[in-house]
């Protein structure tokens, strides 16, 4: 005879026991089930979770090269417009010059006109010499550099490309140096470092040495991509990575920490090590020009060549020289270098740099055999300059605006070829990146493994058998209430 009593009775504790054990053994196969579907899914597609899995990284790399043809872009135009504002005033002293060249010019007029070039002589150099990034936009000092040319032998040297050495080299990480005293740190400083990977917060305290401070600030590289090292009274934060990407910042919350790179920032940036490309120029004058503007030839880098201007076109550099008049023989080795060219990214390689050299196109440069148009200044006063039976100063002006064209005929070509076809390629690539990601795998059905259905069954099972107990239960209580009340 089975026992009636307040207590939960054998077969309860029997079915609660298994009920609970069902439970856990359910929810641990739900579990099992979510986990091994997702990686189903990005199984049947490792495209898919590698886009996912890259898609910030090269999408960042992609934004950084469409900046850096933006930048290209805005530096090119303003060179462009900047050659057009010299073109105007140049056309001034060529009307001025055709003026005071005439015979019937007075002497008052010509005084006038002479006024006149010597301001617009003043507006081409403070064109040329104008900052654009707090650099000089077109006085010479963004142009490729000529190291070696003897101007006995060489007259000129023109440089419109060079395409070869610059390259990585040995890349720099990002950099922050911190000076103690006597090895130790010199006041309390919480701060949070940031890196490549992140950030985390570091809390440091004064008098504590330098090498527990860099062990504590290694034990957060795997967070922060930052490592350091403690020396005498020098502590270094260097990034893990090398490269211009690399970057390493300090945000001060508490008390002092004054880690600094080489400029007194507390920002640093790696380097990518770029050098400059330094191809050379040898040869020789076979038969030399016999008169200003007649032809020559010369043998320059093994090249046979003959015209009034020698070109030079290869694979690491496009140039031209022009010798001077009546030179024959072997002319001294030139070296070419675009050290202090504009370099832009326009492109997502690792170390593809495109150069920019801009001429100088100040006064003193622009001209040519015949002179610069700084001879032109009436305090040079050179009274051949305006001589009406043989003007030099229209010779120079001419030689000018062919220096000049030749400068917008480069900028144009720069503009229309390297950075068009760069931001054409960067937007198809970032499209592509972006439609790849944006497709998401097809849902699959949701299919419940056949052992998760029976414990579900089992689990209603036995509530229905608790809850059919818990009944009997109710209905044995109002009995023995029913009879209680009848006595």
């Amino acid at each position: 005879m089975i026992r009636i009593g307040a207590q939960v009775s054998g077969c309860e504790h029997t079915l609660f026991s298994q009920l609970q054990r069902e439970y856990s053994g359910a929810a641990q196969m739900e579990l099992r089930y979510e986990i091994d579907s997702s990686i189903a899914d990005f199984g049947d597609d490792e495209s898919v979770l590698f886009a996912q899995a890259d898609f910030q990284d090269r999408a960042q790399v992609i934004t950084g090269a469409l900046a850096q043809v933006d930048f290209a872009t805005s530096v090119t135009a303003q060179a462009q417009l900047t050659i057009d504002l010299i073109r105007t005033q140049l056309n001034q002293i060529q009307l001025n010059s055709l003026s005071i060249v005439d015979p019937n010019c007075r002497s008052e007029q010509i005084t006038a006109r002479r006024v006149k070039i010597d301001q617009a002589l003043g507006e081409i150099n403070r064109l040329a010499t104008a900052e654009f990034h707090d650099r000089p936009l077109l006085d010479g000092s963004c142009d490729f550099r000529v190291i070696g040319q003897n101007r006995a032998q060489v007259r000129e040297v023109t440089v419109d490309r060079i395409s070869g050495p610059t390259r990585l080299s040995a890349a720099k990480p990002a950099t922050l140096i911190y000076h103690g005293q006597q090895g130790r740190l010199t006041n309390d400083a919480d701060f949070t470092l940031t890196g490549p990977f992140g950030g985390d917060i570091i809390s440091l305290v004064q008098n504590q040495s330098l090498e527990t401070a860099a062990e504590q600030i290694n034990a957060s590289t795997a967070l922060t991509g930052v490592r350091s090292t403690a020396e005498a009274d020098q502590l270094t934060l260097e990034s893990v990575f090398s490269g211009s990407e690399a970057t390493i910042s300090i945000d001060v919350h508490f008390g002092q920490f004054h880690a600094v790179d080489s400029t007194g920032k507390l920002v640093a940036c790696g380097d990518d090590g770029l050098f400059a490309a330094r191809p050379s120029i040898v040869g020789r004058v076979i038969a030399p020009a016999s008169a200003a503007g007649s032809e020559m030839t010369a043998e320059i880098n093994g090249q046979l060549l003959t015209g009034k201007r020698m070109v030079v076109s290869e694979e690491t550099a496009h140039f031209s020289l022009e010798f001077v008049t009546g030179f024959t023989g072997e002319f001294d080795p030139i070296i070419l270098s675009d050290e202090g060219v504009w370099k832009f990214r326009l492109s997502t390689a690792m170390g593809d740099v495109t150069p920019l050299g801009l001429p100088n196109l100040t006064p003193e440069s622009l001209g040519g055999e015949s002179g610069s148009l700084a001879d032109l200044r009436s305090a040079v006063n050179d009274p051949q300059a305006f001589n009406p039976r043989d003007s030099r100063s229209i010779r120079i002006i001419e030689e000018a605006l062919t220096k000049l064209n030749q400068a917008e005929q480069r900028l144009d070509a720069f503009a229309d070829d390297t950075i068009a076809t760069s931001a054409a390629l960067l937007a198809g690539l970032k499209a592509s990146l972006e439609d790849s990601c944006e497709e998401a795998p097809p849902e699959k059905e949701s299919i419940t493994p056949e052992p998760q259905t029976m414990q579900r069954q089992l689990s209603k099972s036995i509530l229905a058998s608790l809850a059919t107990i818990g009944q009997q239960r109710t209905s044995v209580v109002r009995f023995l209430q029913i009879i209680e009340e009848g006595d």
